[in-house]
């Protein structure tokens, strides 16, 4: 019998893992449903007298981390609970930057038990126990673009430790690079959430050679960020790749660091760039998608967004943004693959001699300090007007802009 009642609970356990939860039948989704709620109860009772609150947001994302917990900051000053935060390696992004600059500012309880975490992410489903935040960058509202601009336009945001700059430096003398200028590289993959249905936003390693070799010929460092497993670059010869770092809290410091230091951070359509956008750091992104999300929360943010096609002709942007804002119950579906697959849209990577000439061309803003907007880029910025990324600081590549013209009239 204790051997039965063992296994259900097993059973039970192995549906709080999204994975393995596809693999059960539905009888126990039944009792996971049944226990979740048992859970709820138990849950309500404790937080109602402790005055606690769930945080909504997915914070095992870095965007969400740093963009949604920045706007909780100054959104909600004096709210009267206290967050709960789970910071156990599966439920936040970076756990050394929250515990050693953010919570010092968040009225919190931090949860390190990877259990029960697990058990506290499905109680998020209970809008009475949760502070619900997908307003700031989950869903359309995207409240955080306004609510952080003026802490973007001052870099107002954290000074970095003296601890971490000195392991930052040691790291990078160990290496002979610490009087090197560093440009830090991430790419989004299809190694990183395969199941996410929003391959739109990967990148392809490889299409950033070519900026990659001139960079370096310009005496530039090139150094590569991201998660465990990320696809291997042919050119892996011309750059430093930190991706396979098995020290956790090592990885950690020095993506804090280097988005500190960089001189210029190139990403993808992640949040990767967001220690960079902090920092105060020119970002390019590349392969950018979706289109309503092109433009950078950063005022020294370039963009060089996916194209799209139908029946082999180029779609207008304004085409693109009036579709994806017309979505209203559904108005999430455009970031997903198969809205553009079940409408016989294809979507178009940047070519590399694209990105490599928006490099070129944030490299030249860089040096002269001057990030203002040509005439192609307002009207980009016009039509983005009512998109999400509407009130975002950043801009859009002039040469990408310039060379797909009649797509902006």
């Amino acid at each position: 019998m204790i051997k039965n009642i063992s296994n259900t609970f097993n059973h039970i356990f192995k549906l709080y893992d999204p994975k393995k939860r596809e693999k059960i039948g539905s009888n126990l989704k039944k009792i996971f449903k049944a226990f979740n709620f048992i859970i709820f109860l138990l849950t309500f009772c404790i937080f109602k007298i402790l005055k606690l609150k769930l945080f909504s947001s997915s914070i095992e994302a870095l965007g969400h981390q740093i963009l949604d917990l920045e706007s909780f900051r100054i959104d909600k000053i004096d709210y009267p609970y206290k967050l709960v935060i789970s910071i156990d390696n599966k439920h936040i992004a970076n756990r050394h930057f929250f515990l050693k600059y953010q919570k010092k500012n968040i009225n919190c309880v931090v949860v390190k038990n990877k259990f029960i975490s697990t058990i506290l992410h499905y109680q998020k489903r209970f809008s009475s126990i949760t502070f619900d935040s997908f307003d700031y960058t989950a869903n359309e509202k995207a409240k955080s673009y306004y609510l952080l601009k003026n802490k973007f336009k001052e870099s107002n945001f954290y000074r970095l430790s003296s601890d971490d700059y000195q392991f930052g430096m040691k790291f990078l003398n160990k290496r002979n690079l610490d009087n090197k200028k560093i440009i830090l590289l991430h790419t989004r993959d299809s190694n990183y959430r395969p199941f996410d249905k929003e391959k739109l936003r990967n990148s392809d390693i490889e299409s950033l050679r070519e900026s990659v070799e001139w960079l370096t010929n310009d005496n530039f460092k090139v150094i590569r960020i991201g998660h465990h497993g990320s696809l291997k670059a042919s050119y892996d010869n011309k750059i430093l790749d930190l991706t396979e770092l098995n020290n956790p809290k090592e990885k950690e410091i020095l993506s804090i660091f280097l988005s500190h230091i960089c001189e210029l951070f190139i990403g993808s359509s992640s949040g990767a760039k967001s220690f960079a956008a902090i920092f105060g750091k020119p970002i390019l992104t590349v392969n950018a998608a979706p289109l309503t999300h092109a433009l950078e929360v950063c005022s020294q943010g370039i963009s060089v967004p996916k194209l799209y096609k139908e029946n082999g002709n180029y779609i207008k942007f304004k085409q693109i943004t009036d579709l994806c804002n017309s979505l209203k119950e559904k108005e999430y579906e455009y970031r997903r693959d198969y809205f553009y697959e079940t409408r016989n849209i294809e979507i178009i990577d940047n070519s590399s001699e694209e990105i490599l000439n928006a490099t070129k061309e944030i490299i030249n803003l860089i040096k002269n300090n001057n990030f203002k907007e040509d005439e192609n880029q307002k009207k980009f910025r016009e039509i983005m007007k009512q998109s999400y990324s509407g009130q975002a600081l950043g801009s859009v590549s002039s040469s990408f802009l310039n060379k797909y013209e009649r797509l902006l009239y």
